[in-house]
């Protein structure tokens, strides 16, 4: 009987399809990857490709196109590396397509992480199922088993095997010429929906059948047109677009769509000052007039640019010959001028060179201003000399200097700041020697208290050192008082309890019996030693006996309980060793390895029943798969023997 229609979905179609189907599938195959290449330029692909003149036509147009941009076309940008977030995403799209089309082979070169495995597994069994309900569809066992992986699958198809032998011979007859009409339906209707029109036609039966399909093929090649035509039109492609266009509409929606462009581009070119590109694109009055504006507007943004640096850097032969003609740029140039002018006879004036500051004055206010600084000159030069020797310390200068009491006065307390500062940082630094030398004798007495201030303190530091590290000889060295000694006594006694502790810890015990001082403490030692080895004995103990090595275990019993706990366990392990390899060979199918495990007859019955249950499942399997002969040597009643023959 005809097949009822294939599965759908995501699945692809059948391999063993009608005669010519792989035909029509690489033609559409090969469309779809022509119009790919020629949407992303890819002249090779294209060139492979195209198998008509119309198709040629479309190539050597991109080819053109590639060679050189059309005048009234958006300049064409640079490719530019994929980023890694575009493969990525480019990755998850060829993905889903392999998915998609049952391309599993491919669709494993895509994939990276667990999901993506996880999809392909789960569209293989979506695809697996949709088979095998096909075939079960169709009443073919046969083809049926070839999908089967489950008890549940494997009985459903013994169950329609049983049904189709136990039918009565001629039932069925107008069920199967339904079905045959209504799968040849479900085939047209199929190939009709993925757009295989050539394969739809050869179900097609009845003229009106054949006319729906030729209008559903016209109608998609149509809607392909127009959307490969809206595509080009939208990237800028309109050579490309316009080979597709086929009315006046579409030929005039085309001219308006690249006359927008054409003065979006003018628009833009003069907005961002290309208006050697903007020219290019011009092609009215207007447009020209707009862009000799925007000329004009550049032309004087950069003389105004210009001038401005060029007045900032006092370049005035170069600021007044691009000021030519502008009176409020020849005004900015005469004040800039006369600003220098200015800071440099002020600079004159405040290095002394009274000679070049009076070549640049022009007012008689100026003059005068510079006859009175030249008259203060010297005295505001001794009182600047005098604060410098000050602020350097030198205060011998800097009283040779000093002419009045408060100027006197200023220079000895500023020295007598300076020379207090220099005996603290002496001492700090620890130069009382130094510190004593600057000093008088009032000065001396403070610095030699500090001094032994100071050696105390670092007596004390040395002595918490020595007892931190435990060097008991330099810390009772360091110590004068007996309150000291006893301090250093006590902490050392402290440490030499805790270190003993600590190697006890460690189960270092002769080394801690050599720091015990007292027979308690000796007494611990020789109990924390017997207390490890108990432990460490029964430690091994079980150790051996888990490891099923009850030799060495019952070396280490030491009483009649113990002997008698690992006699047990041994018997428990060999127990469950026997049941394991029972189970292993029973599994395996091995009788006599098994039998000779066998303690009672309860093991003997299951284990029979288990070789009996694995004959007759290996027996029921060859008969499947069609070798008898296997199966032959598996019967042993007589109907089995029969359904051998």
């Amino acid at each position: 009987s005809a097949p009822v229609p294939e599965p759908e979905a995501t699945i692809a179609a059948p391999t063993a399809e009608p005669s010519g189907a792989d035909a029509d599938a690489n033609e559409k195959n090969r469309l779809e990857w022509f119009n790919y290449s020629i949407a992303t330029k890819d002249v090779k692909m294209a060139k492979e490709l195209f198998v008509s003149a119309e198709e040629q036509a479309m190539v050597e147009q991109l080819e053109a196109d590639m060679n050189g941009t059309d005048a009234c076309e958006a300049p064409t940008v640079p490719a530019v590396p994929a980023t890694e977030k575009e493969m990525e995403e480019a990755r998850g799209s060829w993905l889903k397509f392999h998915i998609a089309a049952g391309d599993y082979e491919k669709a494993m070169e895509m994939a990276v992480t667990a999901d993506d495995y996880a999809a392909i597994s789960d569209a293989e069994e979506l695809k697996r199922k949709a088979w095998l309900d096909w075939a079960m569809s169709n009443e073919n066992p046969t083809e049926a088993y070839n999908f089967a992986v489950t008890d549940d699958e494997y009985a459903a198809i013994s169950a329609l095997e049983s049904k189709l032998k136990s039918a009565p011979a001629g039932s069925g007859e107008v069920d199967d010429d339904e079905k045959q009409e209504k799968a040849r339906l479900a085939w047209m209707d199929y190939h009709v929906s993925v757009n295989e029109f050539k394969q739809a036609a050869k179900y097609a039966v009845t003229a009106a059948e054949e006319e729906t399909i030729e209008k559903a093929s016209n109608l998609y090649q149509e809607k392909s047109r127009q959307a490969w035509m809206q595509h080009y039109m939208e990237k800028g492609e309109y050579e490309l677009a316009k080979n597709l266009c086929v009315t006046d509409a579409e030929l005039e929606q085309l001219a308006t769509l690249q006359e927008e462009g054409r003065k979006e581009w003018v628009a833009y070119s003069t907005a961002v000052g290309d208006t050697s590109a903007a020219r290019d694109f011009a092609v009215s009055e207007e447009e020209e007039a707009a862009i000799d504006v925007k000329e004009a507007e550049m032309a004087a943004e950069a003389k105004k640019t210009g001038f401005e640096a060029a007045l900032s850097s006092s370049d005035f032969a170069k600021a007044t010959t691009l000021a030519a003609g502008d009176e409020a740029m020849l005004t900015a140039i005469e004040e800039k001028q006369d600003e220098d002018r200015k800071t440099w006879m002020t600079y004159y004036i405040d290095v002394g060179k009274f000679k070049d500051a009076h070549k640049l004055s022009v007012t008689e206010e100026e003059e005068t201003f510079i006859k009175e600084a030249e008259k203060s000159a010297p005295e505001q030069a001794r009182k600047d000399w005098l604060k410098y020797y000050i602020d350097t310390g030198d205060f011998k200068k800097a009283a040779s200097l000093a002419v009045t009491d408060e100027e006197v006065q200023a220079v000895a307390d500023a020295a007598a700041a300076t020379k207090k500062a220099k005996i603290e940082e002496l001492k700090a630094k620890g130069d009382y020697k130094g510190a004593k030398k600057i000093a008088d004798e009032v000065e001396k007495e403070g610095i030699q208290l500090a001094e032994e201030m100071a050696m105390e303190k670092k007596r004390k530091e040395w002595m918490s050192y020595y007892t931190s590290i435990a060097d008991y000889p330099n810390a009772i060295k360091m110590a004068v008082t007996p309150a000291e000694v006893a301090e250093v006594d006590a902490a050392f006694e402290t440490k030499r309890s805790e270190h003993m502790k600590s190697l006890l810890a460690k189960q270092d015990y002769a080394a801690a019996k050599k720091f015990a001082t007292t027979p308690e403490e000796i007494f611990m030692c020789d109990e924390y030693e017997e207390g490890d080895q108990e432990l460490a004995r029964k430690e091994w103990q079980r150790f051996y006996i888990e490891e099923g090595n009850f030799k060495e275990a019952f070396a280490l019993c030491v009483d009649d309980s113990e002997e008698l706990m690992v006699e047990s366990a041994k018997t428990a392990f060999y127990s469950k060793c026997r049941e394991e390899w029972l189970k292993h060979y029973t599994l395996k199918g091995d009788y006599n390895k098994a039998l000779e495990l066998v303690v009672s007859l309860e093991e003997q019955t299951a284990l029979e029943a288990a070789m009996e249950k694995r004959r007759v499942e290996h027996f029921e399997y060859y008969l499947k798969k069609g070798n008898k002969k296997e199966a032959k040597k598996l019967a042993v009643t007589d109907a089995e023997v029969a359904k051998c023959a």
